[in-house]
């Protein structure tokens, strides 16, 4: 589909002030398990690193095990996301 100008302006600019609106409400850093977590925003497809992780120091390394555990739960929350945004 092919947009106007006028509308392909009208969509950057809400996409804009989407992501403007999604930092502010993500501001609240307190909120975050550790203020060394990242964030990443995903819209409309896409991802959008907020705030880059930081590295703990004082963390010990992961197990293979706990890694696949990682991977696995990451993957669930992914398809738990499509699966929302089909059904709405």
């Amino acid at each position: 589909m092919h947009q106007s100008p006028r509308n392909q302006r009208t969509c950057a600019s809400r996409s804009a002030m989407t992501r403007a609106l999604m930092r502010a409400s993500i501001a609240c850093t307190d909120l975050l398990p550790s203020p060394r977590s990242g964030i990443v925003l995903i819209h409309e497809q896409r991802l959008e690193p907020v705030q880059r992780a930081q590295r703990n120091p004082d963390a010990k390394p992961i197990t293979p095990e706990q890694m696949q555990d990682i991977a696995r739960l990451v993957g669930l929350r992914y398809w738990d996301l499509i699966a929302k945004r089909e059904a709405a």
